[in-house]
């Protein structure tokens, strides 16, 4: 007999853990609120001298699925080490315990390897903290993670070897095994070698670009510091251990993509601290992986790393870069915020001074020093240039000889002598230092406002452009820019107004100004939001990206945010057909954080409708969360209340089914009902139902009935053609239950009203279609055992396949224990299906005289579904005909321009349409 559910993949978790009693609440909680059923964490206390166990232990003792493993001290790889040997699971996923996990992270990465089978996944993080504006994580900014979905090699995209972080990504068990992956023990920067043995050797790489993690940043972390002398000490062994593993298991070519951005990022962020490294030895062992770099950097990567880069890394192989940490100067030249004052720009020139009588490293060092940490920061308007300061930097020059890194820069020959150039370099290389500080809708466009530093070029500038870019095709296009100067001394002020016309929606763009004087340049830079912009309108990358709804401010907006958002519903679908119909924009999101922060804004608008509720407490990991989550929604709704925003509610279930917080599920609705400005019921008796848990307020109320699936699933199939596809009997009789598994639902009185049938009957079977829930293993064990005859399919079933299940049938069976509204009664009349419910008042007053539905005693519910099985009412081709004629009076589309006719009621704030 088949029977049974496709495996849901395992997802084995593992948290190492050392002195982080202070965020290990935050972090747990975030892993026990997935949205993915099957997995265990491994919380492995790596001798951690705080509370933290204790704190984990309280996890494992309210979670089974937690498990707590204490050890020595070893550091982060051998604590991930250890949770490897603990654990099982067809996936892996890590999960630094100072770090918080999104609620959708599991079941993201876990669809997309069943999709694509990689033995990799991987989603972008974002850093936050106490004092962190959160942005995305650096290794995660790039092209790779802002476009579609992918799959691919790492040979074919290199560009993945530089996310050397594993907490972003999925791993296949299999793969870690059959390649004997593990950490280096007791070592910072573990995860190098790991992530780039990994990525070579998988056969397929996925990434999903969205959101899986979240990475705190704290003075306490290893990251904190990269001189610190153990990190360094460390990133320096795995660096080269890294390139060591590239070399043998990549290309060349993917070395070359690999080290070109390892100097940009890596390399330079820790030599350019070389001042902060007081460990000789650690100087030297920096300048050998250098060396050994510099040996592997083809001509296209030393191209692409640019002049400054260039030269950087030359001295540090060729030279002696102890000369930035000599106490004489006023700063470390090699930063990227020297030259802010005017004492930092004279040690960059003395030190330029004294290389410019070295070798050939030294000179094209001391080239680049005068160009990009003396010149530039008078470019950028950040020190004046004084004609001392300019005659100096003049003779350093001559001393060199030709310029050849301005005549880089500028693209000119020296044709000119060096005064012309240091005056051209000034003129066309300031980099506007520029800032959005308000975006603001107004009937002449998007205005835009915000400041810059002034140029030295930016003096002379006769013209101001903004340049807009859109990320999605690179077309731009050209703003004008008024500006004025400061009374005193200080930044400029500037305004742009965007036609609306130039703007794709949610299409992010770049901005960028540029000044001319009569055509030639006088400075360029990027124009960055500052935090004061509103969030809705910044996008990935500090680039601008405005939302649909932006263009609309008028009360009758065409907008609706629905939460929870479950996108592959089909009732939701056929809900929403005819507002997508008339133009309106419908978001949402069924995650509460989201929800809340959504209807918290005054940016935004339109109608609030909430479908079901029981996503906030259904999420929740103890009765106190549940009370909290409560609060967060609930307060979220008066805010969107007192901001002008309708609140609409469709109202599925009394309360969640199978809850394990009644208490406050019940607040939650009963708020819900004192908020909403509609309230749409499907049954004619809801507010009846509800009485003795809240009330519905009478002059809310709105029916508009359930509808039937008419057109959704296809058309109906001869029942001899629909049971061979399902291989069920072709003559017994066949009582159908379908949906999900869940233990209200009431399978185990099917089951046993059944059991008894075929004791005295042989045919009779059981069709039985929809994913298992906990608490529905012994009902589905007990049919495995039994001698009834039943064709099961314990699993999701897809949409071509609904079909098969109803019209292999002869009755449908809705034994369950609690039902408000079912969408699989709506379902079965359909495809012309008799139905048997509970004989509840609520049903009979809709469904009594409905000549297809009969009704259960649920006092002895098996032995009365016996009996309606045992007769023969439901084979009349009248009866059959009844529940499709039930069915093509509520049409989906007859409902949803129902349902469309109230929302616009409500978003043109003519309140409740009976």
């Amino acid at each position: 007999m088949p029977s049974g559910a496709p495996r849901q993949p395992s997802v084995a978790i593992i948290v190492p853990v050392y002195n982080v009693e202070k965020w290990l609440p935050e972090c747990l909680d975030s892993i026990a609120g997935q949205d993915y059923a099957n997995w265990t964490a491994t919380v492995v206390i790596d001798g951690s001298p705080d509370g933290s166990e204790q704190i984990a232990r309280r996890y494992a003792e309210e979670d089974p699925r937690f498990t707590v493993v204490s050890v020595p001290n070893g550091g982060l790889g051998s604590a991930r080490n250890v949770g490897l040997r603990h654990s099982a699971g067809d996936y892996v996923f890590f999960v630094d315990s100072d770090d918080t996990v999104p609620r959708d992270a599991i079941s993201s990465l876990v669809d997309a390897a069943a999709r694509t089978g990689a033995d990799i996944v991987a989603g972008f993080a974002e850093d936050f903290g106490e004092s962190w504006i959160p942005s995305r994580y650096w290794t995660q900014t790039g092209p790779l993670y802002n476009g579609a979905e992918t799959t691919f090699s790492a040979e074919s995209v290199p560009a993945f070897l530089q996310d050397h972080v594993v907490w972003n990504k999925l791993y296949a068990r299999a793969h870690l095994d059959t390649h004997g992956l593990d950490f280096p023990p007791r070592v910072h920067c573990e995860d190098m070698v790991f992530s780039a043995r990994a990525a070579l050797l998988a056969q397929r790489i996925t990434v999903v670009p969205r959101l899986v993690y979240r990475h705190r940043r704290h003075d306490q972390a290893i990251s904190a510091s990269y001189t610190r002398a153990k990190t360094l000490s460390d990133w320096l062994e795995q660096s080269a251990q890294t390139i060591q593993w590239i070399e043998r298991l990549g290309s060349p070519h993917s070395l070359s993509r690999y080290l070109t951005s390892f100097v940009r990022g890596q390399w330079w962020t820790r030599a350019r601290g070389i001042d902060e490294i007081t460990d000789d030895d650690l100087i030297s062992r920096l300048q050998n992986l250098t060396i050994t770099v510099r040996s592997r950097l083809d001509d296209q990567a030393r191209a692409e790393l640019g002049p400054w880069l260039r030269a950087c890394i030359d001295f540090f192989a060729e030279s002696e870069p102890r000369l930035f940490t000599d106490e004489r100067w006023a700063g470390n030249p090699l930063r990227l915020d020297f030259g802010r004052v005017e004492g930092e720009v004279d040690a960059a020139l003395e030190i330029a001074a004294q290389l410019s009588r070295g070798g050939q490293a030294d000179r094209a060092m001391s080239q680049a020093l005068v160009a990009e940490r003396v010149l530039r920061p008078v470019a950028d308007g950040f020190v004046a240039g004084e004609p001392a300061l300019l005659a100096r930097i003049a003779q350093v020059y001559e001393r060199l000889g030709e310029p050849r890194y301005l005549i880089e820069i500028l693209g000119a020959g020296d044709d000119g002598g060096i005064g012309p150039l240091i005056e051209r370099f000034l003129r066309e290389q300031g980099r506007l230092s520029a800032q959005i500080h308000a975006v603001k809708r107004e009937p002449r466009g998007v205005v835009l406002r915000g400041t810059w530093v002034p140029t030295a070029g930016a003096h002379r500038a006769t013209t101001a452009t903004l340049v807009l870019q859109s990320t999605a095709d690179g077309a731009k296009a050209y703003v004008p820019v008024t500006w004025t100067g400061p009374r005193e001394a200080g930044d400029w002020r500037w305004q742009a107004v965007l036609p609306e016309e130039l703007l794709a929606p949610e299409t992010p763009i770049r901005i960028e100004i540029k000044l001319e004087e009569r055509g030639a340049p006088r400075g360029r830079g990027p124009a960055e939001p500052t935090p004061s912009v509103l969030h809705e309108v910044v996008g990935p990358a500090r680039t601008l990206s405005f939302p649909r709804y932006f263009f609309r401010v008028d009360r009758q907006e065409r907008r609706v945010f629905v939460f929870p958002a479950w996108r592959d519903n089909p009732f939701t679908t056929m809900l929403q057909l005819e507002l997508f119909a008339r133009g309106y924009v419908l978001r949402g999101s069924s995650d509460l954080a989201a929800f809340v922060e959504e209807l918290t804004s005054p940016f935004h608008r339109g109608v609030v409708h909430i479908q079901w509720p029981s996503t906030v407490t259904d999420g929740a990991v103890s009765e106190l969360d549940a009370e909290r989550r409560v609060d967060e929604f609930v307060g979220a709704l008066r805010t969107a209340k007192q901001l002008g925003r309708p609140i609409l509610w469709t109202v599925h279930n009394i309360l969640p089914h199978d809850t394990a917080y009644h208490a406050p599920a019940v607040r939650l609705h009963a708020e819900l009902a004192g908020l909403a400005d509609a309230v749409h019921i499907m049954n004619s008796r809801t507010a009846d139902v509800a009485a003795d848990m809240y009330r519905l307020p009478e002059e809310k109320i709105v029916e508009i009935p359930h509808p039937s699936y008419a057109g959704i699933y296809g058309s109906e199939l001869e029942r001899e053609h629909a049971r061979a596809l399902l291989g069920a009997d072709a003559e017994s009789t066949a009582v159908l239950f379908f949906g999900q598994l869940r233990p209200y639902k009431g399978l185990d009185q099917l089951v046993e009203a059944m059991t008894t049938l075929a004791r005295r009957r042989t045919d009779v079977q059981l069709l039985l279609a929809g994913k298992p829930f906990p608490g529905t293993e012994q009902v589905l064990e007990r049919i495995d055992r039994s001698s009834l005859r039943a064709t099961c399919a314990a699993r999701f079933v897809p949409d071509d396949e609904v079909a098969q299940w109803f019209c292999a049938a002869d009755l449908l069976v809705l034994p369950h224990r609690a039902v408000l509204n079912s969408g699989t009664l709506h379902l079965g009349a359909t495809f012309g299906v008799p139905s048997v419910l509970p004989d509840e008042p609520h049903l009979r007053a809709d469904f009594g005289d409905e000549e297809w539905v009969r009704f259960f005693d649920p006092s002895r519910p098996s032995e009365s579904i016996a009996e309606l099985v045992d007769q023969d009412w439901y084979r009349s081709t009248d009866v059959r005909e009844s529940a499709r004629a039930f069915a093509r009076s509520r049409l989906p589309i007859t409902t949803s321009r129902r349902f469309a006719d109230l929302v616009e009621a409500m978003a043109g704030g003519g309140g409740v349409t009976k």
